[in-house]
């Protein structure tokens, strides 16, 4: 999954259409930020760029694949109700729709608003466009009642009778057909039916004849959505009951008196015939009354007690036989689950093997999904995943969004200083805000951070806990040891001045001071007194002309320094030094000269090249020289070699950096000038 940044993506089905998003998604549906038109599926190519946004994010997606097989839930207003609709677009023809404007579907004006949150199974068709209501309402008028012909008819016709087909909340798979019903019911509408065949919530779907016919009863308390309902009419949840059969057993413990002892001794015989007590055997019933009459031959029970103790024995037997009754195994049930952070999300889990009641929410870990999920009506829409697990259930999507965030997968990690200095690591939080934390040296922390944004500098290990459940303040850091002195360390605090020089035309213009102005991607940057930023674009240090630009320098990437980190020939610490003039230097002072000449002409012994005299002896009127070649030695005079020292081993810094991977450097890669050339005479 990409990490927050701002990309360019390419429309899936033509890759010359392109915008700008800022987002974690791979490809996503959504709108045109300057026109509103919806811009279909666009697939995010990995480029970061530094312009501003163009397409403003609704739903995301896997691929261009998923997008375009499927759809988008988008609210529209009835022009002559002045309802909300909700309705299903193909991803494929979004385009061809712009919010704000009107559209003509099945002969009714509609104004499209903006994304919808409800579950439908209608789906626009319309594409025809209109500026308004009032235009649309021109060519496609509302329906209106045909006018009574005689003032003596009541103006208002009473309703046509309709059947109207019904999903039941507390059972998505439940259908049935309410016949005759004397009244308008929309689309979408949940009701609390009570009638001879059906009674609970249920909501109102498109029209298919299938499933039980009902009719009479009442319809009441027009509700939005099955919770709704359900909060005031509870499903009803089915319990085990015992079998009949376990009543006969408080009978027997209830006769403590030494009269029923003759009836254990006779159990043996009768124990079939016990399970026929609820029959009402006349045999049975006349035992019960005629052991009060035996009440004298009490004196004989005691003797038959031993007897009575197997018999008791026989009892448990029984029990076992009863309890397998009431159990047994639920049946694999696919459920449709709408997404809490991206309510025009559908999607159904395969074969659960358990009971999932509508309106209840749950963080759900599947093969194509994890996130919270409020449980809706079935209307088979969406992908189909497999259930890996379920948390819950929560009372509603605000409650499991408080535990399970929307912005990202926030994963808890194990931040490990095995460095004796403090290290920078960056990251960004389960809300979207980019954060740098300070670990000192041989220490460790534990933090919550959006899945593979965490960058950390070598020496310090990085190892995934499991999942956030819950988005909490970063956590003190516990040293694991106490620290001892160090070598300065290599994060340290950055100085506000620095100093660039490239002497090179191309980039003069960026020489000179630059001071610290602020933080840019977790670091500080630095502005130049004439032009030129330097910052950190989360990879490497970069020159560029302006703040998060194209780099025109760049020092090693990748680099997790927190100061500026360029090639030290042209970048230096503190305020540039204020030039001096400096006299040219004579190079001919350096410079001997010794020419063989096929002539006799010889120069005064006497000249020097810095301050040459006329000759006075010698003035010929032709040049001697005219015709004559030379070989010239030039040696480039240096100062006497004094010999090296042997360098003394000093014990040197230890960085306890490891120095693995690869590094790139941006050099200049351009035609050099030199500043000054000169010709020898």
């Amino acid at each position: 999954m990409p990490v927050l940044q701002t990309y360019v993506f390419t429309a899936c089905t033509d890759s010359s259409i392109s915008g700008v998003c800022t987002t974690t998604s791979q490809t996503i549906t959504g709108y045109d930020a300057n026109t509103g038109q919806l811009v279909g599926c666009m697939n995010n190519t990995g480029i970061i760029t530094g312009a501003t946004d163009t397409i403003v994010e609704e739903n995301g997606w896997t691929d261009c694949a998923e997008c375009l097989t499927d759809y988008s839930v988008y609210s529209f207003s009835g022009c002559c109700d002045n309802t909300t609709h909700n309705f299903l677009i193909p991803n494929s023809g979004l385009t061809a729709y712009t919010y704000g404007e009107v559209y003509v579907n099945d002969g009714f004006c509609y104004t499209l608003n903006g994304p919808g949150y409800a579950a439908t199974v209608n789906i626009f068709t319309g594409t025809t466009s209109y500026a308004d209501c009032a235009t649309c309402l021109g060519s496609n008028p509302c329906p209106t009642p045909t006018p009574t012909p005689t003032p003596t008819v009541t103006p208002t016709p009473s309703p046509v009778p309709t059947d109207y087909q019904f999903s039941a909340c507390c059972s998505p798979y439940e259908v049935f057909v309410l016949e005759n019903v004397v009244a308008y019911l929309p689309l979408n509408k949940v009701y609390y039916i009570n009638n001879t065949g059906f009674t609970g919530c249920a909501t109102v779907v498109t029209f298919t004849g299938s499933g039980n016919y009902y009719s009479g009863g009442t319809l009441s308390s027009n509700y939005d959505n099955c919770t709704q309902c359900t909060n005031d009419y509870p499903c009803a949840t089915p319990t085990p009951t015992p079998t009949p059969t376990q009543t006969p057993t408080p009978t027997i413990t209830s006769s403590t008196t030494p009269t029923s002892t003759p009836t254990p001794t006779v159990t043996p015989t009768i124990t079939p015939t016990t399970t026929i007590t609820p029959t009402q055997t006349p045999t049975i019933t006349q035992t019960p009354t005629s052991t009060p009459t035996q009440t004298p031959t009490v004196t004989k029970t005691p003797t038959p007690t031993p007897t009575v103790t197997p018999t008791t024995t026989v009892t448990p037997t029984i029990t076992p036989t009863i309890t397998p009754t009431p159990t047994s195994s639920p049946l694999p049930t696919d459920y449709q689950f709408r997404a809490c952070c991206n309510p025009t999300q559908v999607f159904i889990v395969d074969d659960y093997v358990g009971t999932l009641n509508l309106g209840e929410t749950y963080y759900v870990s599947s093969s194509g999904f994890t996130g919270c999920a409020e449980v809706i009506p079935y209307t088979g829409l969406g992908n189909r995943y497999v259930i890996l697990s379920l948390t819950g259930p929560y009372v509603d999507c605000d409650t499991c969004t408080e535990d399970y965030n929307c912005y990202c997968q926030c994963k808890e990690y194990l931040i490990n200083n095995t460095q004796e200095y403090s290290s920078y690591i960056s990251y960004y939080d389960c809300y979207g805000n980019e954060q740098t934390v300070i670990v000192p040296g041989l220490s460790e922390l534990n933090i919550c951070a959006c899945e593979d944004t965490v960058i950390v500098p070598p020496g310090v290990i990085l190892t995934l806990v499991g999942d956030c459940n819950r988005v909490t303040p970063t956590p003190t850091i516990t040293p694991t040891i106490t620290p001892t002195p160090s070598p300065t360390p290599v994060y340290g605090v950055c100085n506000t001045e620095f100093c660039l020089y490239t002497n090179y035309s191309g980039t003069s213009m960026y020489d000179g001071l630059y001071t610290s102005g602020g933080t840019y991607n977790g670091r500080p940057y630095y502005s130049g007194a004439t032009a030129g930023y330097v910052f950190y674009d989360n990879t490497k240090w970069c020159l560029a002309a302006t703040l998060g630009g194209d780099c025109i320098l760049a020092g090693k990437s990748p680099c997790f320094s927190n100061c500026p980190d360029l090639d030290s020939l042209f970048w230096s610490e503190g305020p540039c030094p204020t030039p001096t003039p400096t006299p040219t230097p004579n190079i001919c002072v350096t410079v001997d000269f010794q020419a063989l000449f096929d002539c006799d002409y010889v120069p005064e012994p006497t000249e020097t090249c810095p301050t040459p005299t006329p000759t006075v002896s010698l003035t010929p009127s032709p040049n001697p020289c005219a015709s004559v070649d030379a070989d010239v030695t030039v040696q480039d005079t240096t100062p006497t070699a004094t010999p090296t020292p042997t360098v003394t081993p000093t014990p040197s810094l230890q960085r306890n950096i490891n120095v693995s991977g690869s590094t790139t450097f941006t050099i200049n890669d351009t035609q050099f000038v030199c500043d000054f050339v000169r010709k020898i005479q």
